[in-house]
């Protein structure tokens, strides 16, 4: 478990919140080894498909079973990240530490990221709506990569997206790139939110080396990886 989950919590709360994560993956997988859609959608490699599929399924039943629904949506984003990533094949280390820094997913890896920061993308999963946790996630992301726009923040809810912006709207930039001035956001929400899109991207962050593309055709870079 990442800083990002909770903060200056008792050992107690912690075992707790690690309870309710195991829940909520099993709650995923359960889902995803059950559906007929899931397997038809990663042979197509429609992998927002996958990842709208998922919330569709289990949104209800994730929030269920938490108390705390950023925590609940935090978790399942994590979980569809993991999933989605395995099944396209796109190397990246999870869940690490690298110069002091809890870091959620980092695409390919720590070594390309020190040597190359414009060639790794950096994904932190923001699990609460709190401004002062919100900017320490971005603070402690830009102490290890530079590149900001080259930070994506998975966010909870649309009331997160809001807490930054009016906390510092000069960090953030929508998940539709702009003029890429800040860390990238993206929200997870009922209706699957700007976080579906986000494997579209990947595939083009992967196959551009991180350059970027004017294209618009994000679903189809994934299949030019070959998985």
């Amino acid at each position: 478990m990442t800083s990002h989950d909770v903060a200056n919590d008792g050992d107690d709360d912690i075992l707790h919140v690690d309870a309710i994560a195991k829940h909520i993956k099993s709650l995923m997988f359960e889902y995803v080894d059950s559906s007929d859609a899931i397997p038809a959608l990663v042979r197509r490699q429609d992998f927002d498909g996958v990842s709208l599929d998922i919330i569709s399924a289990c949104y209800d039943d994730v929030i269920s079973v938490c108390p705390k629904k950023e925590l609940a949506l935090g978790v399942l984003a994590t979980g569809i990240l993991h999933y989605i990533l395995t099944k396209a094949l796109i190397k990246s280390q999870r869940n690490i530490s690298h110069c002091g820094v809890d870091v959620d997913i980092v695409i390919p890896d720590a070594k390309t990221l020190e040597c190359d920061p414009h060639r790794t993308l950096l994904i932190c999963i923001a699990k609460a709506d709190d401004s002062v946790m919100l900017q320490k996630i971005i603070s402690d992301a830009s102490r290890i990569q530079p590149v900001k726009e080259n930070i994506w923040i998975i966010l909870p809810s649309n009331t997160s997206h809001d807490l930054l912006r009016e906390s510092d709207s000069t960090i953030v930039t929508t998940s539709d790139g702009g003029d890429d001035t800040g860390v990238k956001i993206f929200v997870i929400s009922k209706d699957g939110g700007s976080f579906v899109g986000i494997f579209s991207k990947i595939g083009e962050f992967v196959n551009y080396g991180g350059r970027g593309n004017n294209t618009g055709h994000g679903a189809d870079n994934l299949r030019i990886l070959g998985i």
